[in-house]
């Protein structure tokens, strides 16, 4: 069935959420609404915390970011993170680990003791089909990264969401407890971002390697 619209809904539509990603832009980089990040529960959970989307979407050279072992560190707390990238085999994958120390606004900053090793190692994770555009890129996004703070929005059961304010403004990395996330999580994650006002915009993109990957020892993603 094809749906026409309006044209003046469609315009006010894309306006409405314009003027939200403006109003959330305007909270980097302290969103007071989010709730203090209870690292010690997290722990506890053992989760493996699993890509679903970003908002806005991020092309982004390594394709998947599960985050676990979350645990209470000097400062804040710390994870490791498994790199997935296409047409890697799952034997070959990548670690990094970050370390993200809190701030005395409730944000978060990363170590940047940690800063070299990252970048090392989210090179070599891409070095099966690293071209110099892509190396250039991911130094620019590690450069990003480690000058964004951080927070974040989780119900510590099914979704974590980590919030930055960089460069650019307002991002959003959505994650989901399970790697193949239901209707009814990705559910519970809108209703999460709109209890905020942060309404995702009309051209979300999910992460499709992730939310539909499988795991081969020969094909990886």
């Amino acid at each position: 069935m094809t749906l026409i619209f309006d044209l003046r809904i469609y315009l006010f539509i894309h306006l409405f959420l314009s003027m939200s990603d403006i109003s959330c832009g305007l909270l980097c980089p302290y969103q007071p609404l989010y709730e203090k990040l209870d690292v010690d529960r997290l722990s506890k959970l053992n989760a493996t915390w699993y890509d679903v989307f970003d908002i806005p979407y991020m092309q982004m050279a390594i394709d998947c970011w599960d985050w676990h072992t979350i645990r209470p560190a000097e400062g804040g707390f710390s994870a490791n993170v498994t790199m997935h990238v296409a047409e890697k085999p799952l034997e070959d994958h990548l670690y990094v680990f970050v370390h993200f120390i809190e701030n005395r606004d409730g944000t978060y900053s990363l170590n940047q003791e940690h800063k070299k090793a990252y970048a090392t190692n989210t090179k070599q994770a891409v070095s099966h089909k690293a071209t110099q555009q892509t190396l250039e890129g991911l130094d620019n996004l590690n450069e990003a990264i480690f000058s964004s703070k951080f927070f974040f929005l989780t119900d510590y059961e099914n979704y974590f969401i980590a919030s930055f304010c960089g460069p650019d403004g307002l991002g959003n990395i959505v994650k989901n407890r399970n790697a193949h996330p239901t209707a009814g999580d990705i559910l519970n994650i809108w209703n999460a971002l709109s209890e905020q006002g942060e309404i995702p915009k009309l051209d979300v993109e999910f992460k499709k390697i992730c939310v539909s990957r499988h795991y081969t020892a020969n094909h990886g993603l």
